[in-house]
């Protein structure tokens, strides 16, 4: 829809705004001498592309200051309602784009001083600005006002400040209505709208609204509404609830906006904000290190792999004490239970290094008596290395075949471990442990795990290293 030329469609959808500021615009459209406004300089409609104040540079950091009633594009409107700053959602893109791709530029802090502005354009803009947050840090300042549009502009600010006075709030969507039926009646016009289509010519100002329009734009806002509801709990990181209860459409003063979760900090003035920002220097995150810096980020990597296998080295119990310990614990016992003697005759067995498998293997071969010849030699016929005829004694390869059948390390050897450190999955280990102790963290359970296997959790390190 135009008027003298100038496109005024956004005035029939709805607006993100506070409702003042709403009805003090319509006011100064009915009062405006639209001959003389239009003849005002810069109010040709002009694209804004090639302005070189986007943004104000201070140090390292991108000021953009956003003011006045924010219209999706530069325009007529834009300059007519709009502040020194940013008036147009397009204006406000372009200059976070410019200052993301302006190396002197380190941050942003996105002034408002805005009562909102309409819904067309917001959502897009909200999702860039989130997407420019990415790639540098977004911070935001209500200078005065910040309401509505604006304050939904703010959300992907990694921090949100405001003086003790500046209004916040007025979360909500607002339709409005003009019924101008009486006045055309006064003026003897009368409108009459032909349409294909049920809800074709639904709002117009010839006639009061049904029950019928009344509930099919309530409807479009309630469903906007609740998309600007949501963004508020998700990005402020607030429960439905607590974002419902700050999106009733108040204006709040600073401390009870902070109360609400919609602001982080209260300042006395910008520059009290600025200088915080100046001094904290925000970690630089994994996916920024390897993208800006992917050699410092190797080296880091590299590091920090070596540290961790070092104090692994360090913590690790000696494998070779930890095994005559409890080789010498369960003598202790065996000779407590059957007796010395027979605590001495397995002690020699243990020095032999066999292990319980390969004892088990030769206990096969062993006949409970006898001797004689066999003991060199196989009998005539027996192949060397089979089990040996009742009442014959095994042959020397046999009893070494057996041995090597046993295949475990025996307990002497050293290690720490029976089990062979290739054949356990460290990682699978501490998932289960992580099952037997829920309230054990994964580090603790990487701990527990690794004094059980210690060779397992050297040979996870390695693989690590290497990957």
């Amino acid at each position: 829809m135009k008027f003298r030329g100038i496109d005024i469609s956004m005035f029939d959808g709805p607006w993100m705004i506070e409702p003042q500021a709403l009805e003090n615009l319509i006011a100064n459209m009915r009062a405006m001498d639209w001959d003389a406004a239009m003849r005002m300089p810069g109010m040709d409609g002009g694209d804004n592309s090639g302005r070189e104040d986007l943004y104000e540079l201070r140090g390292d950091v991108a000021i953009l200051r956003i003011s006045g009633v924010l219209t999706p594009e530069a325009g007529f409107f834009s300059r007519l309602f709009g502040g020194a700053g940013l008036r147009s959602y397009a204006d406000i893109r372009r200059a976070a784009a410019a200052a993301d791709n302006d190396p002197k530029v380190k941050k942003k802090v996105l002034s408002f001083r805005s009562p909102g502005g309409t819904v067309a354009g917001v959502f897009e803009s909200l999702h860039f600005l989130a997407q420019s947050a990415e790639k540098k840090p977004l911070y935001a300042y209500a200078d005065g006002q910040m309401t509505s549009a604006a304050l939904l502009l703010a959300l992907p600010a990694q921090k949100i400040a405001a003086p003790k006075t500046a209004q916040i709030g007025s979360i909500g969507v607002l339709f409005t209505h003009i019924n101008e039926e009486k006045l055309n009646e006064k003026i003897g016009i009368s409108v009459t709208y032909l349409t294909a289509g049920k809800y074709k010519a639904f709002g117009n100002s010839a006639e009061p609204l049904s029950d019928e329009a009344r509930a099919y734009f309530q409807d479009r806002l309630d469903k906007t509404y609740a998309f600007f509801v949501d963004e508020v709990a998700a990005r402020r990181g607030l429960s439905p609830e607590q974002a419902y209860g700050a999106s009733d459409g108040q204006i709040f003063l600073a401390d009870q906006a902070k109360d609400a979760g919609l602001v982080d900090m209260i300042v006395n003035d910008f520059d009290e904000f600025l200088t915080t920002l100046t001094k904290e220097d925000p970690p630089m995150d994994v996916n920024e290190l390897k993208t800006q810096h992917p050699d410092l980020y190797a080296q880091v990597l590299e590091q920090g792999r070596k540290a961790g296998k070092d104090e692994a080295a360090a913590q690790a119990p000696d494998p070779e004490a930890a095994a005559k310990q409890a080789r010498e614990s369960v003598l202790s016992v065996l000779g407590a239970v059957a007796g010395k003697d027979t605590a001495d005759q397995v002690k020699k067995i243990t020095d032999l290094g066999l292990t319980a498998e390969q004892l088990e293997a030769v206990r096969g071969l062993m006949a409970p008596a006898g001797g004689g010849d066999n003991a060199q030699n196989p009998p005539q016929g027996q192949p060397p290395g089979q089990t040996p005829a009742p009442g014959q004694s095994p042959t020397r390869q046999q009893m070494l075949d057996a041995i090597k059948s046993g295949g475990t390390p025996p307990l002497n050897a050293g290690g720490g471990q029976a089990t062979d450190p290739n054949k356990v999955d460290f990682m699978a280990e501490v998932e289960a442990h992580k099952k037997e102790n829920p309230n054990a963290t994964h580090m603790a359970a990487i701990q527990a795990v690794r004094k059980q296997h210690p060779q397992a959790y050297e040979k996870w390190i390695e693989a690590e290293n290497r990957r």
